[in-house]
């Protein structure tokens, strides 16, 4: 039996100025999963560090360290052309489906960031 699970919330962000002071203020709070700058393009990759739960808690989270960006970081935020919240599913045969409700205050709070979501969905693999 391979179960269908929610997995986590990734943030990916995509700028052509300097990510730096977002991936410096985010600190311990997230693990840096990826970061470089090529063809004049800055990227970073971040899943929370030590978090888990529903959707919503870690959304939240994310919205938390938003709002605590000093002005240099909330100026990187802005820059930002791409602010992606991935939401990551492992496939599986069991239970028949699941369920990942995003309220409509993460809605809109999503909007307030100026981010917007990706779903990916990780094959089961054999040996799970």
């Amino acid at each position: 039996m391979v179960k269908i699970q929610f997995l986590n919330v990734d943030l990916d962000l995509e700028s052509t100025g300097d990510l730096s002071p977002i991936v410096e203020e985010f600190g311990d709070d997230v693990v840096l999963m990826h970061q470089e700058t090529e063809n004049g393009v800055s990227t970073a990759s971040f899943e929370l560090a030590g978090k888990q739960g529903c959707a919503d808690s870690l959304f939240a989270e994310y919205f938390r360290l938003v709002d605590s960006l000093s002005d240099a970081g909330r100026r990187a935020w802005d820059t930002c052309g791409k602010r992606v919240f991935d939401l990551g599913f492992d496939s599986g045969t069991e239970p028949n489906a699941i369920h990942e409700v995003l309220t409509q205050e993460t809605m809109q709070e999503l909007a307030r960031v100026g981010g917007s979501i990706v779903v990916t969905v990780y094959a089961a693999r054999p040996d799970s």
